[in-house]
């Protein structure tokens, strides 16, 4: 098997992963999530949680949605945390990285389980 089939087929294996944990955080904490909204959009954003993908334009847009609530940084915290993403296999380290990508400033020095999301305010 080629090695661009050998990337297909993981990066959807992780998404059907992160569709059935993200099934079960909605079912378990409710639809509302607070006002961070439901972390199934989020899902646009699985392949930027690498360091060398840029997000696209839907990932950006629902983390630009984080900003309008009234705790920015602890809905980024709570979804690069949630069981979906980690049994995704994707890295928690490049995940709080995304915002930056979408050039999104959150404060600056905000922690989260011992990694620090980088800010810009």
């Amino acid at each position: 098997m080629s090695w661009s089939k050998m990337k297909v087929l993981q990066v959807s294996l992780l998404m059907v992963v992160l569709l059935v944990g993200l099934s079960q955080d909605v079912e378990a904490q409710g639809v509302g999530q607070g006002d961070c909204g439901p972390r199934r959009a989020l899902l646009a954003c699985l392949p930027a949680a690498e360091a060398d993908v840029q997000p696209n334009a839907a990932c950006c847009t629902v983390l630009q949605g984080y900003l309008t609530t009234s705790t920015p940084e602890a809905c980024l915290c709570q979804a690069a945390m949630s069981s979906a993403f980690a049994s995704s296999g994707a890295d928690v380290q490049y995940a709080i990285r995304i915002p930056q990508k979408c050039n999104l400033s959150f404060r600056s020095g905000t922690e989260c389980n011992g990694l620090t999301i980088p800010g810009g305010q």
